[in-house]
Order: structure tokens, then sequence, then C-alpha cells
């Protein structure tokens, strides 16, 4: 962070203290000036104020070999909240969150057959019910985060290239901000998860990590030098459109034969009904006619069924053959591989790690770590809940 003004040299000093006692606390001042490498004045006009602010409380006083006895700092997250929100296909979920991170009520409901302006409003009036229940102020609320699939122009307040169609009809940010009168945060499922990971989870000592989601779209976020990598244009990480076949299926992007339309879970099931329609054998039929989805299929799968076997495997390997390219380009430290239904299995992992090796570079694939996201039921609401959290810290 470049520091060129008084004001901004205080407001990093206050990020800078308080994310010292959120991750330390219970802590002493004198171990804040320690830690920190401040000066005593600059921590105590800086904890006068985040204690009159309701941000910081003292605790109970602690031993003391000699002298007066230092008191304890500690975080007081009971008393704001945030909302997280998760926009999928056909629906949309949604969390309060106090800053503790603790999940207050997490909640869910269908989207189909309305357009955005009605599901905006249905989620205020949602929202405002589970607040009075818990008997949470609006004004306690430090803003609203929105995780969404596909690419958010944020210059435009434009959701593009999405699997969630309904959702590139209207300007985001415009209309949540219109009717929620609160600080609105957007940003790409993948991205908001590669953040997390790198945080607060499987990445928190990476400095260069690749996440990869397979869900019915395939998404990437990048980790470079400790900074969420958007590019230029905010479209870095769009592992799902590096193209694999030259006369492949048209993408939603426009393009031909992207990753997404051979390896995502929706391209998969379309792969296997199509082919059980046209009268392929598959243990599938036993469940009874198609369509059958994603979890139906993998379990068919690990049950060795010849036809889920044949499409998952040719959709791996062109995944394979797509992460290459990325790790030899980024040379990452970690690949974090997050999924739809248990795809991604020890198994799995193995066998992407040999397909690796035999088209990496050697001295990449020696260090390179490949694991599963973190497990988590709420992960990706905690992500975007992490994501505006951090943001409020820095802004404060």
């Amino acid at each position: 962070m470049e520091i060129r003004t008084t004001r901004e040299l205080k407001q990093f000093n206050r990020f800078t203290i308080l994310n010292e006692i959120i991750q330390n606390q219970p802590i002493s001042r004198r171990d804040l000036t320690k830690n920190l490498d401040a000066s005593h004045a600059t921590v105590a006009i800086i904890v006068k104020e985040l204690i009159e602010e309701g941000l910081v409380v003292e605790t109970e006083l602690v031993k003391s070999s000699g002298g007066r006895p230092p008191r304890l700092l500690e975080f007081k997250g009971k008393d704001k909240f945030l909302v997280a929100t998760e926009i999928s296909e056909g629906s949309l979920s949604y969390g309060i969150f106090n800053l503790d991170f603790e999940l207050i009520e997490k909640r869910s409901f269908s989207t189909q057959g309305f357009i955005i302006e009605e599901i905006i409003e249905q989620y205020l009036a949602r929202i405002k019910r589970v607040l009075e229940k818990h008997n949470i102020r609006w004004n306690q609320l430090i803003g609203l985060g929105i995780s969404v699939p596909g690419i958010y122009e944020e210059e435009q307040d434009r959701l593009i290239n999405s699997t969630c169609k309904l959702w590139e009809e209207g300007n985001l940010k415009k209309e949540f901000k219109k009717r929620f009168q609160l600080p609105i945060y957007i940003e790409n499922d993948a991205n908001l998860a590669a953040y997390f990971e790198w945080a607060y989870g499987a990445g928190k000592n990476c400095s260069n990590l690749i996440y990869i989601y397979i869900a019915d779209g395939i998404g990437g976020g990048l980790i470079m030098n400790n900074q969420l990598y958007k590019g230029v244009h905010g479209k870095a990480g769009e592992i799902g459109h590096i193209k694999v076949e030259a006369k492949g299926k048209r993408c939603e992007c426009g393009g031909v034969g992207c990753l997404e339309t051979v390896s995502s879970l929706m391209a998969i099931k379309e792969q296997i009904n199509g082919r059980i329609e046209a009268g392929a054998a598959s243990i599938l039929r036993n469940d009874g006619p198609p369509p059958y989805e994603g979890e139906e299929i993998i379990k068919a799968y690990r049950q060795g069924d010849p036809l889920s076997r044949e499409v998952i495997n040719r959709s791996v390997d062109y995944l394979i053959n797509a992460i290459s390219g990325v790790v030899n380009i980024y040379d990452p430290g970690l690949v974090i591989l997050g999924d739809m239904h248990d795809f991604i299995d020890s198994e799995m992992i193995e066998r992407i790690r040999a397909g690796l090796k035999q088209i990496c570079f050697s001295s990449i694939m020696d260090k390179l770590q490949i694991v599963k996201k973190t497990g988590d039921a709420d992960f990706q609401m905690r992500t975007i809940a992490a994501y505006v959290f951090d943001i409020w810290k820095k802004d404060i």
C-alpha cells in the first residue's frame, strides 16, 4: 500500500492495530507495540478511538510480575453484522454473520419465474424478517457481499459469461444498493474462494496459488505475490474458457471448444444423458429414466459404470491439460481444487497429479502441492463474509 497523506497513514495504522487485535486477542497494548514495532503513543491513541467506537473492549487484568498490571484488548465482533449472498442458477442463498464469523442464520429461496427487481425486493423483505427475529438493527450491518458465477465487470456493473443468465440482464450493484442502502461488494465465486483459502484456509502460508472450481461451470482464481490477481479487465483465472477442442461445442462465452464445454458437471451430465437417451447401456438406468443429476453420475462412476467412466475420464484428461498450462505459466506453490458432489476425492487428486507430472516442468511438480478445498458446509458463504470483513477493516 502506497501511503501519500497523513490521513492514509492513520487509516493504515488503524487497520494494522485492529487486525493485530483480531488475530492475537486477547492482547495487551504493550504486546501491540512490540509486535507491530509501533510507538506507544500511536497504539494508545488508536486503541482509545477503537474502544470509544465500540470495536474493541478491555478485558480483565492479567497477572503482572511488578508494576501496574496490563489490561487485555479484544475485538467486539458480536455487535456488528454482515450479509453474505450466493447467487446460483434458480436460487439465492444468504447468511447473516457477526464479525466473529459466527453464522447467525442461513436460508435460501427459489428465483425461478422472477425478474431481478422482484428477486431483490423479496430478498430485502426476507433479510428484514431475519434481522427482526434476532433483534439486529439495520445500522448494525456493515455491508452486503455477493458471490456470482461468471465475470463481474465492475466499471459496467454487469455480470457476463455466467451460468445464471437471468442476472446478466441488470446492473447488480445499482439494484442492490437502491434497496439495501448498504455498502455492496460483488465478486466472482472462484476469486472469493481463492482469497479465502489464501487468507484463512489451505493456502494461508502460500504467496502464490491457483484455485479451480468444478461445478456447472468451471472457474478459477489466482493469488500472486499475496494479492488476488484479477488482470487488467477482471477476467484473470478463467480457466474454464481455455480452448481444449479445436472443433468443439460453442461455449456460453462465444468461443468454441472451451474446457467448460467438456469438463464441467453440466457438460458431463449433457454427454451422459444424451448417450443414454440414444440407447447407450449404463447402470444409471437402474435408477429410472434420464435425465440423471451430477451426484447420481459420480456415484455410478465410482461403481465402475463403463459409460460414466468413459465420459468423466475424458473430461479429466482435458482438465489436466488445461491445468498444466496455467501451472507452467504461473509456477504456483499450491493448486486447490473445489467441486460439487464430492467429484474431487483423494483418488482423483492423485490422478491429476500423475497427469500433470507427464506434461509440466519437473522442477515445478517437485514442489507443487495439490489439495482439495477447505471442508466446510458453509464454505462459499464464509468466503463472502471474509472478503467483506477484510475490506471493512481496511476502510474503518
